[in-house]
């Protein structure tokens, strides 16, 4: 929305959304760094704004820990990597 206001002319409007949409993927990045979800979905239907978000370093550096799952037209279903460490029984030890 704001890059349609600032289409239009009105930067005030295209400020408050800057601002709306700032302050919304700071929340949702502290949402996810403070809660490790096993899952994350990203709806895709919106490219401009989906490739806003996932260009972000930050985010990039969430989903780096992930990997796709499933996916649709719509979504993609990310599931967390898991870490093999030493002593991990997926390496044979016990």
């Amino acid at each position: 929305r704001a890059e349609q206001a600032a289409a239009q002319g009105n930067a005030a409007n295209a400020a408050h959304f800057l601002e709306q949409s700032d302050a919304y993927l700071d929340a949702k990045y502290a949402e996810f760094a403070k809660y490790n979800y096993d899952l994350i979905i990203v709806q895709q239907d919106e490219p401009l704004w989906t490739d806003h978000v996932l260009g972000q370093a930050r985010f990039a550096a969430v989903l780096a820990a992930y990997h796709p799952i499933a996916r649709d037209d719509r979504f993609i279903v990310y599931g967390r990597n898991i870490a093999v460490g030493r002593g991990s029984s997926a390496q044979g030890n016990s």
